[in-house]
């Protein structure tokens, strides 16, 4: 009997363990993407200060680019 509510604990504890994986699998996509989007949109802010310095405005001291 104690042999088989072992049993029966090791696989919930087997099941929560994969669900946390793929818990962490979809954090872990979901923040990269999010991450690739704020790397973009720098970059196109970036683009957007070099053509104002091109334009002859004045950009503030310590910024990029």
């Amino acid at each position: 009997m104690a042999a088989t509510i072992s049993w029966f604990r090791a696989e919930r504890a087997i099941d929560a363990a994969n669900a946390s994986t793929a818990l962490a699998t979809t954090w872990q996509t979901m923040y990269k993407e999010t991450e690739r989007e704020c790397r973009l949109a720098q970059l196109e802010i970036d683009d957007f200060k070099i053509i104002l310095v091109r334009a002859g405005f004045d950009t503030h001291d310590g910024e990029r680019p």
